[in-house]
């Protein structure tokens, strides 16, 4: 199974390269598009990883890590881009993203390389929650 970050990684970088306003704004559209596939390809995989117990915990920790790095990576781009200005600094992320996501991957190959399985839902007549619907 191929893994969308990468796409999404080398979009933001890119982004850097564009000669003029024009071009930065026509590449934002795949960026926001491979943005968005991986989000959606992430969130998808947990859930058809995790357990059902522990599923809803699973994705509140993913949505608290992928949301809460957004504005950590904005003011460390602020500041990278106020001493080095604002290409650099987005060449600099996108190049980071893609080591990190290479790193990870690389660590990671044995585990990635097993095959999405779901689980399966509890049976339809075993309240999950152990309490009864009736009354």
């Amino acid at each position: 199974m191929r893994r969308p970050g990468r796409e999404r990684s080398l979009t933001g970088a890119v982004t850097a390269l564009a000669p003029g306003y024009l071009v930065f704004a026509l590449l934002l559209i795949p960026a926001g598009a491979a943005s968005m596939v991986f989000t959606t390809v992430s969130a998808t995989a947990l859930q058809l990883r995790a357990d059902p117990a522990v599923r809803g915990r699973v994705l509140a920790v993913q949505n608290s890590v992928f949301y809460g790095s957004g504005p950590v990576g904005a003011l460390l781009l602020g500041v990278l881009a106020q001493w080095t200005g604002p290409r650099t600094a987005l060449l600099a992320g996108g190049a980071l993203t893609v080591l990190l996501a290479g790193l990870i991957g690389w660590a990671l190959r044995g585990r990635l390389a097993q095959r999405v399985t779901p689980v399966p839902p509890p049976p339809a007549d075993t309240p999950s929650s152990g309490r009864s619907n009736a009354g």
